[in-house]
């Protein structure tokens, strides 16, 4: 079953066009048009797995073999320093559904080394990973999941493992019982504080369920947590498990392929975004106080226009096919936005959604997000289009966030995407010029791997839908000339909230901007995990004067519940090219990557 979801991918990796009017009510074409990606030699010469040119001076690098990853493979893959020497390191799922294979880094050669050893009790197969620092101790435990695999005999749905690191190895001891309900083999889940108390909960997203060889949705869970103990409170989604008089099926479920979080409104309590395949809605949790002074989701997905466009929801099952979604602010408005990432067909109706930003029309809340759709530049062939992951990298430095797209799954158009924000907030897509477009791109990453301030890359393939696709990993290092650009980043560090503030807002204010960033790694279908940290561009001429953080944690005072947030002031920062800096939840901040002082 789930190699046929992952065969349900993607399309023509061009720049697309569409009229949009945005939130400060003006028109604009939000993707730019460009000339027709062209690939005649492919005919002649075969595929070309790689990129179809050399990339620019100043653009980016393929330096795979110079890291030690030559002839590497993956489709999964996580930048996490699962050791704890303050470097990242990175883990990889080969296949689809495979054995983890770690490597760490060595910061004397500047390389990737594989393990020797195997961190994991036994050899388990995964689809996807999440690691995430459950009891506060300093070291990433291991989430790993399963969707639905009836054919595997030992397959287990979703384990837990605790991480422990002694004389400088790592491993992962599992957690026999860690629900009080057995999950389902979920396609994604989230990480969530969604009650702030401090402890991460998870959003477990369920897809389809064979029943009486009819395959039919189920509903999502939510389970409370406390260190590796969970506790299933599904009923705080309003809706989601109900079932109509004498039957067993869960009406409002929707087939859930992915799933993300946001603080959409703002208002410093976690949202929860769900992407949903088959034409089915989508759903915006948004995370409500109720008149009993409790906190419940609430789906505010057709009134805001996240469910599915105007014309699909003028039909049953009308929206789209989608395959993840993530929030940002991309044009500094201090509205949040999302990009919403879908599958679609040149078959297709013309009112299936296809891959979109939805931009935030206000911050009164509820608002309709105003949707720019990406629509194929004219050819004389229409190709598919799977936009499975999207990771956002300010790669220029420029104050505008710039979006890296896996455009995968049908060769030979199916490449890498890297959609530039240009001075009018609309993207065009640059990789075939930055050297980038690889073919059929999976789980790519974002880190800084040579620690200059510039965001690097790392990307997998596959060779879905053609078979003789010679398949690896590229490293891609960021070659920018930055004389005239200035960098910042942050590491946060919770103590009573979560320890790597997950589901925190950071806000820096600098002389000519206001950017923000919603602090998480993981997200997606079957996700992949960003490293850790993030990064603000800015120009040579402009500076910081402060941050703010809104820690994922509620605090008490004067009889009213309140969120956790903190200014820091950086009026004796230095005025460097880039900078490091470690933002404490007890208010300080330190020069570097550090532990704080708690």
């Amino acid at each position: 079953m789930l190699g046929q979801v992952w065969f349900l991918c993607v399309c023509l990796a061009i720049p697309l066009l569409m009229q949009v009017s945005c939130s400060s009510k003006q028109n604009y074409k939000l993707f730019k048009d460009s000339k027709l990606r062209t690939q005649d030699h492919l005919k002649t010469k075969g595929i070309v797995s790689g990129p179809t040119i050399e990339g620019k001076i100043g653009a980016f690098k393929d330096l795979t073999n110079e890291y030690g990853l030559e002839g590497v493979e993956a489709t999964n893959l996580y930048a996490v320093d699962f050791n704890n020497d303050s470097y990242t390191d990175l883990v990889l799922l080969p296949n689809f559904y495979s054995t983890p294979e770690f490597y760490a880094f060595d910061p004397i050669i500047r390389k990737f080394q594989k393990l020797n050893y195997n961190p994991l009790p036994g050899v388990n197969k995964y689809s996807f990973l999440i690691f995430v620092d459950l009891n506060k101790d300093g070291v990433l435990d291991l989430l790993a999941g399963n969707l639905h695999r009836k054919t595997e005999i030992t397959a287990s749905a979703f384990d837990i493992y605790r991480g422990e690191i002694s004389l400088k190895k790592v491993s992962y001891e599992k957690i026999e019982t860690p629900f009080d309900k057995a999950p389902l083999g979920p396609s994604s889940v989230a990480v969530i504080d969604f009650d702030l108390d401090g402890e991460l909960d998870l959003y477990l997203g369920n897809w389809f369920v064979e029943n009486n060889k009819m395959k039919t949705p189920v509903p999502d869970s939510l389970y409370k947590g406390k260190g590796f103990e969970f506790k299933d409170v599904s009923d705080l989604l309003e809706g989601e498990h109900l079932t109509r008089d004498r039957e067993t099926s869960f009406y409002n479920a929707t087939p859930t392929y992915a799933v993300a979080t946001c603080d959409i409104n703002q208002d410093g309590w976690p949202d929860i975004l769900t992407s949903s395949s088959a034409g089915f809605n989508n759903k915006l949790w948004m995370n409500q106080l109720t008149v009993k002074n409790q906190r419940v989701f609430q789906d505010f997905g057709i009134p805001t226009m996240y469910a599915a466009d105007d014309e699909g929801q003028l039909q049953s099952k009308g929206g789209g096919n989608s395959f993840f979604s993530a929030c940002f602010d991309y044009n500094n408005d201090q509205i949040m936005d999302v990009f919403l990432g879908e599958l679609s067909h040149p078959y297709d109706y013309k009112t299936r959604d296809r891959s979109s930003i939805l931009t935030g029309s206000q911050k009164k809340f509820p608002f309709k997000f105003l949707r720019s759709e990406f629509y194929h530049t004219q050819s004389k062939e229409d190709n598919s289009r799977c936009d499975k992951r999207a990771v956002f990298i300010d790669y220029n430095l420029d104050s505008r966030e710039d979006v890296l797209v896996d455009n995968s799954g049908y060769p030979p158009h199916s490449r890498l995407i890297l959609f530039q924000q240009n001075d009018d907030k609309a993207f065009a897509d640059v990789a075939k010029e930055a050297g980038i477009d690889v073919l059929n791109p999976s789980g790519t990453v974002s880190l800084d791997i040579n620690e200059d301030g510039l965001w690097d890359f790392i990307t997998g393939q596959t060779s879905i839908r053609n078979a003789g696709i010679k398949t690896r990993i590229y490293v891609f290092q960021n070659q920018l000339e930055r004389h005239d650009k200035r960098s910042l980043r942050f590491y946060l560090q919770g103590k009573e909230a979560n320890r790597d503030g997950l589901g925190a807002m950071v806000i820096l204010r600098t002389r000519d901007e206001v950017m923000r960033r919603w602090i998480t790694y993981s997200y997606g279908s079957f996700p992949s995990q960003n490293e850790k940290g993030v990064i603000f561009g800015m120009e040579a001429t402009d500076y910081p004067l402060l941050a703010e953080v809104r820690w994922p944690y509620k605090k008490t005072g004067n009889d009213k519940l309140e969120t956790l947030s903190q200014i820091y002031n950086f009026n004796r920062l230095k005025h460097i090219p880039h900078q490091e800096i470690t933002l404490c939840e007890d208010g300080a901040w330190h020069i570097g990557k550090m532990d704080c002082e708690f």
